[in-house]
């Protein structure tokens, strides 16, 4: 099922991209389908994008499992270690996470799998940034361009609501330092900035 909903998906926007040489303003799905422009299947992705030149099913599959992997064995791991979790436990957190109930029921989702390494890694460079390592922000700011384009848009406002909330918890926890004022005037920069970038498109 995986593979025949991407596939399908992106052997049509691949006609219409490349053989009509257009980007349709809506796209046709149960309750009458929602404009391109909303991100919802993450076609702006770059990797999506990159993919279309090179479809197979077999591709669009792999693509999947990179962003299962990816948040596998990448930002959920280095999140629990960062939180000072013994191998054993951010494994124990890894695998956890990776086969939570919302992650398999959604992967067949293009946006929603695009997404799916957003959450604990905004929450690892929220932690960074909070600690005064201000040289987060260049990786805290084109993430914030890649959940805009890249994914559903709609998880992006619940994932940028959980890191506000885990903010918040680290600005609070031993009293709100100058240091920490500073990491949430950075958090809340690229946010802000990269809505005004995009915003108008």
């Amino acid at each position: 099922f995986i593979g025949a909903y991407h596939y399908g998906y992106l052997k049509v926007m691949r006609y219409f991209f490349y053989d009509l040489g257009m980007l349709p303003n809506w796209w046709p799905a149960v309750n009458s389908g929602y404009p391109i422009a909303l991100t919802l299947d993450g076609f702006l992705n770059p990797l999506f994008l990159a993919v279309i030149g090179f479809l197979h099913p077999i591709t669009a599959n792999k693509l999947l499992i990179l962003f299962f992997f990816f948040a596998n064995a990448g930002s959920f791991y280095a999140l629990a270690r960062n939180l000072s979790l013994s191998r054993q436990a951010s494994t124990v957190g890894m695998l956890a996470y990776s086969f939570s109930g919302v992650v398999i029921k959604y992967i067949d989702v293009t946006g929603i799998a695009a997404l799916m390494p957003f959450l604990p890694l905004s929450f690892l460079i929220c932690k960074k940034i909070m600690e005064g390592r201000k040289k987060w922000f260049w990786l805290w700011f084109p993430l914030m361009i890649y959940i805009w384009i890249g994914g559903w848009s709609e998880m992006a406002v619940y994932a940028l609501m959980a890191t506000g909330s885990f903010t918040l918890y680290l600005l609070f926890r031993g009293g709100a330092t100058k240091e920490k004022l500073k990491g949430l005037f950075i958090m809340l920069s690229g946010v802000l900035i990269s809505v005004v970038i995009l915003l108008p498109w």
